[in-house]
């Protein structure tokens, strides 16, 4: 098995780990160890220290209790990246679920990454909800986000924020602002300017889409 992959994976591993540990018990090892049934807490400190080395057979009953799929790797996963997909939904309408929940971790090969310029380690999966970005994309289609462009521009897919609600749209550059426009033609364009740009937010770009037939 090849080490550089075996280090790469566990690096994603143990980082859900310490997310995890942070958001549910503000950053308490030990508590974490409890919750997740460890019988030598201190076992779960070595892990995050490095001073002891997890194996697969220990650390996937762990990940499984947080929701987390682990899948054994092969030895020709050093050619993939490994993404997080998190519980959220992005509204395709008026449909909102907010969470950061990590739901799995996908596999996507580092040289189509490369190819259209999208770091792993900023980018996130989840999935859609509503139809307004129908037949593009539809209700229930995962999409890929690259956190690294989060700067508004024309004429492109993104992952935004308005007034609270997180959604998919393409955005269209307006005197004084931006318009967020739909695929639906039935849903109707929402203009932002002025005071609205205050609650006006870009988590990333729409890089990637899939779906299940």
């Amino acid at each position: 098995m090849n080490t550089d992959m075996n280090t790469s994976f566990l690096e994603q591993a143990l980082a859900v780990l310490r997310e995890y540990i942070d958001r549910q018990h503000n950053g308490v090892v030990s508590r974490a160890a409890r919750a997740l049934g460890f019988k030598d807490p201190s076992l779960l400190n070595q892990w995050l220290a490095g001073t002891r080395v997890p194996s697969l057979s220990t650390l996937g009953p762990v990940l499984d209790q947080l929701g987390v799929s682990l899948h054994t790797p092969t030895s020709g996963l050093d050619d993939f990246a490994m993404i997080p997909k998190v519980e959220a939904k992005a509204g395709a309408g008026s449909s909102l679920l907010t969470s950061d929940r990590v739901e799995g971790l996908y596999a996507f090969r580092k040289q189509f990454l490369a190819r259209i310029g999208i770091n792993a380690e900023h980018a996130v999966m989840l999935d859609v909800m509503g139809t307004s970005m129908e037949p593009l994309i539809r209700d229930g289609d995962t999409i890929l986000v690259d956190q690294c462009s989060n700067e508004a521009r024309d004429n492109q897919i993104f992952l935004l924020g308005l007034d609270g609600e997180v959604m998919v749209k393409w955005l269209h550059k307006i005197p004084g602002g931006w318009c967020i426009h739909s695929q639906n033609p039935d849903v109707r364009d929402v203009n932002v300017v002025g005071a609205d740009l205050e609650s006006f937010r870009i988590f990333g770009r729409v890089r990637w889409f899939g779906r299940v037939l």
